[in-house]
């Protein structure tokens, strides 16, 4: 067995819209932090998510802030969270 890993990292400002985050081929995983929202008022917003290969378009854990005291909620199913999008053959 090939102990192969690549990490790639960097950082990006959303529009608060979806997006496409361009990574190199074939992620086995993907994990995002929302360093914006973690120190907003509030409940509700996604301070991080993460997507793993096997885990169906459309979904994703995501941690949600529940409180304006820093409380979270972990690992909730995301509805509407991470697509694969297979750009190889463009």
């Amino acid at each position: 067995m090939s102990n192969g890993t690549i990490i790639q990292q960097g950082k990006f400002t959303s529009n608060g819209l979806g997006g496409t985050v361009t990574l190199r081929t074939d992620v086995d995983w993907f994990e995002l932090i929302n360093y914006t929202q973690m120190g907003s008022a509030g409940a509700g917003q996604v301070i991080s998510g993460y997507w793993q290969r096997g885990m169906a378009d459309g979904t994703g854990l995501v941690n949600l802030k529940t409180a304006v005291t820093e409380a979270t909620q972990q690992n909730v199913y995301a509805v509407g969270g991470f697509n694969y999008i297979d750009t190889s053959d463009e």
